[in-house]
């Protein structure tokens, strides 16, 4: 990942093309454990980051550390 991708995941921000592509799916065990989400939004998970965006415009919707900082 180019330094400084995580400064460009915010709500509400546009997720770049590149980061979109390094995203991959949530392990299947994982989704019934969480509320559904809004109608055409994705969840993905960016490394340490889990992002949900809306899917026809990539615009994030919100963004969670998968590993909490202390």
């Amino acid at each position: 990942m180019p330094p400084g991708w995580q400064k460009k995941i915010a709500a509400g921000q546009s997720l770049d093309y590149q980061l979109y592509r390094q995203g991959k799916g949530l392990p299947d065990f994982l989704l019934p454990r969480l509320p559904q989400p809004p109608v055409g939004s994705e969840i993905l998970q960016i490394e340490d980051k889990i992002v949900r965006i809306n899917t026809a415009t990539r615009t994030i919707l919100d963004v969670f550390d998968l590993i909490p900082t202390r």
